[in-house]
């Protein structure tokens, strides 16, 4: 017990990807592709002085935060 308390071991669990992260993936899939839609936020994006800007996987943000498109479905 003393050697096991001397090597000052740290365990990590490492999980896999659940149904959750999946559905979010999914979820920002379906707000990207309603933002490429979305000519309001387009312009909004382009327009001089613009808050939003580009993740590097194409999602628009704003302040820091994901601008979901007025969708129904979303």
């Amino acid at each position: 017990m003393s050697e096991i308390g001397s090597l000052r071991l740290c365990a990590v669990v490492q999980k896999p990807l659940g149904l959750e992260a999946v559905d979010r993936a999914d979820l920002l899939s379906r707000v990207r592709l309603a933002q490429e839609n979305d000519e309001i936020l387009i312009a909004a994006f382009k327009a001089k002085g613009s808050k939003y800007q580009f993740t590097a996987n194409g999602t628009i943000l704003v302040h820091g935060r994901v601008n979901v498109p007025k969708e129904e479905e979303l």
